[in-house]
């Protein structure tokens, strides 16, 4: 049993419905629609930062945001928090993998996708927070086509001269300009790496499930790891192109997308390589993060005849 907000007595489920290496989830027992997060170690320093969080929330419904802390009956101390419990949702690998996806998806389906994550980025960025460990993952996609982000209380922050970072990771979605981590303790990062983050998701979304960064050489002795790739800029896209570097075969090919959406991708991958602030900014459509699509965006992703608009 632990106290909520207004000392009102939790209880949690006998066993953890889930966790990681920072803590675990429970469900509650007579609220159906949170779960509880425990940390392992819940510092002072830790329950600061979740208060902020509670405080401080972005706009929007697409975010598993942390909702009030909870503490030790006996002390007073906090042992974790309360945030929304997301029903019957896969993580977004499951629409990224052709071979995975439910049969009802098709263009107009994963473009959605890719306008709500845009649009829920964009409403974290616009409180001046970075994701720092935004990856398929942590983002799930409800049986109704609502993505929701999750795994929140790591985001990173400054206020009052303090920075509270986001201490975890995905190397295959972290930018060339911090490949150089052992760890992600220890330094702040930035929102440029959160459009890098987004855009291999978006990527990943619309061309088959393949990693912007994963290709082949024509020489074998030269394959690099994934994060060798993103380290050195070997794009398989690049103008002119990367010497003996090509695409893989098992993928639609960039240029199917409309022209639009590949220039998009060559700003974040090709001239935000070396330039962060090159990659393409995010923004939120009118109606907020929970909206589905901008109202001017068509269904189709590819090159050829629109089919109409994006489903309301």
């Amino acid at each position: 049993m632990l106290l909520d907000k207004v000392n009102k007595l939790v209880e949690l489920s006998p066993k953890a419905v889930d966790g990681g290496k920072e803590g675990r989830i429970f469900t509650l027992a007579n609220d159906p629609a949170r779960v509880a997060k425990l940390h392992k170690q819940f510092t002072p320093r830790l329950a600061d930062k979740i208060a902020y969080l509670i405080n401080n929330r972005p706009e929007g419904p697409s975010l598993a945001w942390p909702e009030c802390l909870l503490l030790d009956p006996t002390d007073g101390r906090p042992q974790g928090f309360v945030m929304p419990r997301v029903i019957d949702a896969y993580d977004l690998s499951k629409f990224t993998n052709p071979l995975r996806r439910p049969p009802h998806v098709d263009d107009r389906f994963l473009l959605s996708l890719a306008c709500q994550l845009a649009a829920v980025v964009a409403a974290v960025h616009q409180r001046q927070y970075v994701l720092g460990d935004l990856h398929p993952r942590n983002t799930l996609v409800t049986a109704r086509g609502v993505l929701v982000l999750v795994d929140l209380d790591s985001v990173q922050f400054t206020v009052g001269g303090v920075t509270y970072l986001c201490e975890v990771g995905r190397a295959e979605f972290t930018p060339r300009e911090f490949q150089h981590l052992k760890g992600y303790s220890s330094t702040a990062r930035t929102r440029e790496a959160d459009l890098f983050a987004l855009a291999v998701m978006l990527f990943q979304l619309l061309l088959g499930g393949a990693h912007p960064f994963s290709g082949v050489f024509a020489d074998p002795t030269k394959a690099n790891r994934l994060r060798d790739c993103i380290r050195l800029g070997l794009w398989p896209y690049r103008v002119p192109p990367v010497p003996g570097l090509s695409p893989p075969p098992h993928i639609p090919p960039l240029d199917g997308l409309r022209p639009e959406l590949q220039e998009l991708f060559r700003q974040c991958f090709q001239q935000g390589h070396q330039r962060p602030q090159a990659r393409p900014p995010t923004r939120r459509p009118s109606g907020g993060a929970g909206k589905r699509c901008p109202p001017s965006a068509t269904a189709s992703v590819r090159n050829g005849p629109s089919p109409g608009p994006c489903p309301p």
